[in-house]
């Protein structure tokens, strides 16, 4: 998913769920810049990913705007170079 984590967990079984589940997890990006997705919408993009990516991204002007409009994707830029899992355009 493009971030460094430790975890620490007293029962051995919590450590094996996570694990599995991070093994299941495929991590979505976009000109290889990791986004995070939720419902196959990206909700969240790294700050120092954001130069990379801005043009691929149909961002609300408004500030106030971005939390009721989803970021969506440009369609004139094809998804297949953009895209390399999970989210849709």
């Amino acid at each position: 998913m493009g971030r460094k984590y430790i975890a620490i967990d007293i029962d051995p079984r919590y450590v094996e769920i996570t694990k599995e589940n991070l093994e299941a997890n495929n991590p979505t990006k976009i000109n290889g810049c990791y986004v995070s997705t939720y419902l196959g919408k990206i909700a969240t993009v790294r700050d120092k990913d954001w130069e990379e990516i801005k043009h691929a991204l149909i961002v609300p002007e408004k500030v106030r705007e971005v939390e009721l409009e989803e970021i969506k994707i440009r369609r004139a830029i094809p998804a297949k170079t953009l895209i390399e899992y999970g989210v849709r355009t």
